[in-house]
């Protein structure tokens, strides 16, 4: 079925001109009536008039001007040129109140004859402006000009006193007459109220549009205009409970529920039938994917048009140089809300500031016409500072600017575009039921306690988030909304997220993807330790791939509370490996992050026995970075891993301390040896007090810098399982398109053999050691993950000795894509 209206037979139904009219004042309903309501017209004419009033006045401004500098050949060209500029526009609406005269001639409220002879006087005004328009177009003659101006203007003067004297006339009578003659009828609530509709032939049918938005008392007005004695009246309520209601003050009232619409009321007890509308035409898909989902139970569907923004001419451009269509914008630094005790509202001067840019990147470095930008905001104060900024950088152009504005506009309409019209500043609420191309939200809240005040409302983001075509870019303080608000935490899921800097060097650049800039996002968050702000972020899914990363930059942040959330979420993050295929707790050591490798010792004492590509442990490279306590944690972690006596290496699966101490990386050197070059006492004592036994002991020698070992027979063989390796690795890795692949990989680690008593020794602190078949290799880390994926594998690896055969161990690695 085709658009239109239809009456209970399936027939169309066709308006006509000379049945519809608008009461009242109220700007919000003229798109609906201005080009088929005749009060309307009539009054659109007087205006019509009045505009071409104003241009007369300025026109004899230029008549002065001519007069008094005749001797001046540059001044009469100048005031030529400036009348010239405006020829199109005083044609334009000459042409507007020509049709505006004819369609009242299709009514029946004016006097036909004086109309008629309205028009053909202004016809004749209209010819002798183009005569003018065209002499001056052709010559600059300055007596010429004069003549023409004056006989011009005189005749303009008398049209426009005799229309005056026309259009005196009583706007009730002319509303006396619409009500004659119309079916339907467009008007405001409160307009319905009044005197003059009281005496009407009751409607069959009550329209109420954004009654979700009206309170219970406002709908009743309109009802008594609608037929109740029998089964014909009928009334339909149009609306959006999800959106905001209706404005009540009174607290008292908002506890009785007074705020509540009859629509909501209807909708929730009443059990009235209802029709959902789930296409949406104005929004983005990017855009409409998260009301779609938090607000309307994914309900709401695309339509067909929106679907073709990414190809639109005049926006494809604007995306592939790097306009997001959705995104989070996080400012970092002194951002701290300020509240105005003189409107009691709150305001961001940080936010403030970076909105200007914004908007500026977008004029100049975007192309986007200004008039297609409003910036909107949950807060008065944000509101007045914003438009007083924005007014310091775009001043209002005086007359000669404008002037000149016009002249260039005919060059380059991008000019005219940069230049002309002023940028919507308003509140959340003052814009529902708008829509714009390009909306920039400014959230303003931002404090270390999370309170997020209204900002949380679920109904007053629905209608924030839903008024942009195009771009829709949210700027904030990413910690504070998350920390204060679940429903901003689920918005962060979906959404891009920027941080400031970085999304206005994209803006100007385009040089970065959405996934580059969100990954940077959640590093920056990690290092500013916004726990709440990465929790909310990590859900997205542009960070399922990048996790290895985030828990990399946490180590070296030294956030310990970051790095266990991080793996509280996945644990097999615990083993994820830098760029340079250190483990984290290689990482901690190198980066000095002294509380992550405290809790890694503690939870996580693998770690420690861990190889990274030099062949080193934790420990070697703690010898090497000579920090105290550092060493301290790393050795007390590896002991607890590696422990001594003979009773706890069957259950640990664990090796000497003075194995471990022994342990050559590729560069042949080992942790006693790193210990005693340090040339550091504290460094040998922490060592030495950990040593058993007794008679090895790491000592310094002062001259030679070199360390020497004390050896005595012992009972025991010293058997080093921990011998350095030698690595032959290969990995593979595939992938599933964006969901993720897995990686398969292995390294395999050869060990030298080590000789041994015979087993049948006796000594019983050996007969542990000889039931015990060597250590395997460590596993090898995991290939890795195809590109886009996460790549997991298992390695194995192998050592044996000679007297006891080839032990065998698994491990685990973790691939990265």
């Amino acid at each position: 079925m085709s658009h239109g209206l239809y009456d209970s037979n399936g027939k169309q139904y066709f308006m006509q001109l000379n049945q519809m009219a608008r009461i009242g004042n109220d700007e919000k309903i003229d798109p609906l009536s201005i080009a088929i309501d005749p009060a309307t017209r009539f009054k659109q004419l007087i205006r019509m008039i009045n505009q071409i009033s104003d241009h007369i006045k300025a026109m004899v401004t230029e008549k002065i001007q001519i007069m008094s500098k005749l001797k001046d050949v540059k001044s009469a060209l100048n005031a030529k040129n400036s009348i010239i500029s405006r020829k199109p526009r005083i044609e334009e609406r000459m042409e507007q109140v020509i049709q505006s005269i004819d369609a009242l001639l299709d009514t029946k409220l004016v006097n036909h004859e004086q109309v008629t002879i309205i028009k053909k006087k202004f016809e004749q005004v209209r010819d002798s402006m183009n005569h003018f328009l065209e002499q001056t177009d052709k010559q600059v003659n300055k007596s010429d000009i004069r003549s023409e101006a004056e006989t011009t203007f005189n005749m303009i003067d008398v049209f426009h006193k005799e229309l005056e004297l026309y259009l005196q006339v009583d706007n009730r009578d002319v509303e006396l007459k619409v009500m004659d003659h119309v079916t339907i009828l467009f008007a405001t609530l409160s307009i319905t109220g009044r005197h003059l509709m009281r005496n009407m032939t009751p409607f069959t049918t009550l329209i109420i549009d954004e009654a979700a938005q009206i309170t219970e008392s406002e709908s009743l007005i309109p009802l008594d205009l609608v037929k109740c004695d029998d089964k014909s009246g009928r009334v339909v309520l149009i609306g959006d409970h999800k959106q905001l209601p209706s404005t009540v003050v009174s607290n008292e009232a908002m506890d009785k529920n007074y705020s509540q619409s009859m629509f909501e009321r209807l909708l929730q007890y009443a059990g009235l039938p209802h029709v959902m509308l789930d296409t949406q035409y104005r929004m983005h898909p990017e855009i409409s994917v998260f009301p779609a989902g938090r607000f309307y139970s994914n309900q709401l569907y695309d339509g067909d048009n929106v679907s073709k923004y990414d190809v639109d001419p005049d926006w494809q451009t604007k995306y592939e140089n790097g306009l997001p269509a959705c995104a989070f914008v996080n400012l970092q630094g002194d951002t701290n809300e300020q509240y105005v005790t003189r409107i009691k509202s709150f305001e961001n001067a940080t936010e403030a500031n970076y909105i200007v840019e914004l908007v500026d990147c977008l004029i100049n470095h975007h192309q986007v016409d200004r008039k297609l930008i409003s910036v909107i905001t949950f807060y008065r104060g944000q509101v007045d500072l914003i438009r007083s900024k924005l007014s310091e950088k775009y001043p209002k152009e005086s007359q000669e600017q404008r002037l000149e504005i016009e002249q260039r506009m005919f060059k380059s309409k991008r000019i005219s575009n940069a230049l002309s019209g002023n940028i919507n500043v308003d509140t959340v609420d003052s814009f529902q039921g708008s829509e714009k191309e390009v909306i920039i939200l400014s959230t303003v809240r931002c404090n270390r306690r999370g309170q997020v005040g209204f900002v949380d409302d679920e109904r007053r983001l629905n209608v924030a988030l839903t008024r942009a075509k195009y771009a829709l870019l949210v700027v904030g303080h990413g910690q504070t909304l998350s920390q204060g608000s679940s429903l901003w935490k689920s918005f962060f899921k979906d959404t891009n997220v920027f941080e400031s800097q970085e999304m206005k060097s994209d803006l100007i650049q385009s040089t970065k993807s959405d996934y580059v800039a969100t990954n940077h996002s959640l590093k920056v968050a990690i290092h500013n330790n916004h726990l709440h702000f990465v929790s909310a972020i990590m859900k997205n899914w542009q960070f399922r791939d990048e996790m290895n990363e985030a828990i990399v930059a946490a180590v070296q942040c030294d956030h310990a509370s970051l790095v266990g959330f991080i793996v509280s979420k996945d644990e097999d993050l615990i083993e994820s490996y830098d760029d340079d295929d250190n483990s984290l707790l290689h990482v901690a050591v190198l980066h000095n992050s002294v509380h992550v490798a405290q809790m890694l010792t503690n939870r996580y004492r693998h770690l420690c026995v861990q190889f990274n590509r030099d062949g080193r442990l934790p420990l070697h490279l703690a010898a090497l970075q000579k920090d105290i306590n550092m060493f301290k944690i790393i050795l007390a972690g590896t002991m607890s891993c590696v422990d001594w006596r003979d009773e706890l290496k069957i259950q640990n699966h664990a090796v000497d301390c003075n194995d471990v101490v022994d342990v050559n990386d590729n560069h042949g050197k080992s942790t006693s040896y790193y210990v005693g070059l340090s040339n550091n006492r504290t460094l040998l004592s922490v060592l030495n007090s950990r040593m058993n036994p007794e008679s090895l002991k790491v000592k310094l020698t002062p001259k030679q810098n070199k360390i020497e070992e004390e050896e005595e027979e012992l009972p025991q063989p010293t058997i080093n399982v921990l011998n350095p390796p030698v690595e032959q690795s290969a990995g593979r890795g595939s992938s599933d398109k964006r969901t993720g692949g897995r990686g398969r990989g292995r390294d395999r680690y050869e060990h030298a053999h080590d000789d041994g008593d015979d087993g049948g020794h006796q000594d019983p602190t050996m007969i542990h050691l000889n039931r015990r078949s060597g250590r395997g290799g460590r596993g090898g880390r995991g290939g890795r993950g195809g590109r886009g994926g996460r790549g997991r594998g298992r390695g194995r690896g192998e050592n044996s000795s000679n007297h006891h055969g080839g032990g065998r161990s698994r491990g685990r690695g973790r691939g990265r894509g």
